[in-house]
């Protein structure tokens, strides 16, 4: 195991800065997730972590040392592909002996440490099966096998679930988070997918245009994201423009771009006349088809629920939860309930409710 170290990390491939000023620390054992939309520099961070590519400038440590003009293979590093990369010709057993292999060594090692990876991996029964009659994720956990096998200081995952089909793929990230702490190697995990990052990794890295916008546990980044792009990018948000009128009590009144008024808590560096963004998660909001009482404005933030009339579009079931679509004026909210909920007809006019604790600002 390693710490890794990234600082001031950028990257440019002529005009096109693919990563511009990274610095991240990632602690021995700690399973770290990037991720981020197309074109967010997360693949291009792994290379330069992995040694495919060369920094521009800044530096990357392993335990403190320069790695940033080493050779892959001299990093002591495991990758697995998001093709997995496979030889086709090959039986399980070869594919996951061939980097020992390349490194000399003895035989009865080879064949010790190759039994000890397929049995991390739960394919111990399957070394002399062909590479190519493997299901797609026993190809997976042999492209894992072959990258654990080396004994590496820091395992790295490019995508390695987006080749397989939505049940096996969220059978598969679970496991790869069980081997993954009982191996308790470094690992960094790259994914465009934020389920996958939330459900295996110990923090995340969230980037975007080739910098990091936050990094925090699952949790922290979805309760308290730092700014429209992340609470977006990380679950579903309802965002809407609007201004402060007034502050009082860590609340904030705001009035959106139709004249309503609600409350949500704000930032200790809020104040009136400011623009802000209120977001509101889908299940933090709820429907209703009669009107909740109507606190008049007043110097003092009403301490009650928020209310937006809309006109109810759909209500799609997702297994536990119903999913819903409001109009409200030119734009669409979601609101996610429970299976079960009773409900007004698509069609009707309704409210879209929310408790001002679990709104939040944020700078527009």
């Amino acid at each position: 195991m390693a710490t890794v170290e990234l600082l001031d990390v950028r990257k440019s491939f002529g005009a096109m800065q693919a990563v511009a000023g990274v610095s991240l620390r990632i602690a021995e054992g700690e399973f770290v997730a990037l991720l981020g939309p197309s074109g967010c520099g997360k693949t291009t961070t792994l290379n330069l972590i992995a040694g495919f590519l060369e920094p521009t400038g800044g530096d990357i440590r392993f335990d403190g040392t320069s790695v940033a003009r080493l050779p892959p293979h001299r990093r002591n590093i495991g990758v697995v592909f998001q093709s997995y990369a496979l030889f086709p010709h090959m039986t399980v057993a070869q594919n996951v002996a061939f980097g020992l292999e390349m490194r000399k060594l003895p035989k009865p090692q080879v064949t010790e440490r190759v039994r000890r990876a397929l049995d991390i991996v739960h394919l111990g029964q399957m070394e002399d099966r062909n590479s190519r009659q493997l299901s797609g994720g026993q190809q997976q956990r042999v492209a894992l096998a072959r990258a654990l096998v080396i004994e590496p200081a820091v395992l790295l995952l490019d995508e390695p679930l987006s080749n397989l089909d939505a049940a096996l793929r969220e059978q598969m990230r679970f496991e790869i988070r069980e081997i993954q702490q009982r191996v308790g190697i470094t690992t960094v995990f790259v994914t465009h997918d934020q389920s996958e990052a939330m459900a295996a990794a110990d923090r995340l890295v969230v980037m975007d245009k080739g910098v990091i916008r936050q990094v925090g546990t699952a949790r922290e980044i979805y309760e308290t994201p730092v700014d429209p792009f992340v609470a977006g990018f990380i679950g579903q948000a309802n965002l809407i423009a609007g201004t402060i009128d007034r502050v009082t009590g860590g609340q904030a009144q705001v009035v959106l771009e139709d004249g309503t008024r609600v409350v949500a808590s704000c930032r200790p560096d809020a104040h009136a006349g400011q623009a802000v963004m209120l977001m509101v998660r889908p299940e933090d909001a709820s429907v209703s088809a009669v009107a909740p009482p109507v606190t008049a404005p007043s110097a003092t933030p009403p301490s009650g629920g928020n209310a937006l009339s809309g006109t109810l579009l759909r209500a799609s079931l997702l297994g536990a939860t119903i999913n819903l679509g409001v109009a409200v004026g030119e734009r669409s909210l979601s609101v996610s309930v429970p299976r079960g909920t009773a409900l007004p007809p698509v069609g009707s006019a309704v409210f879209v409710t929310w408790d001002p604790e679990r709104a939040l600002l944020f700078p527009a």
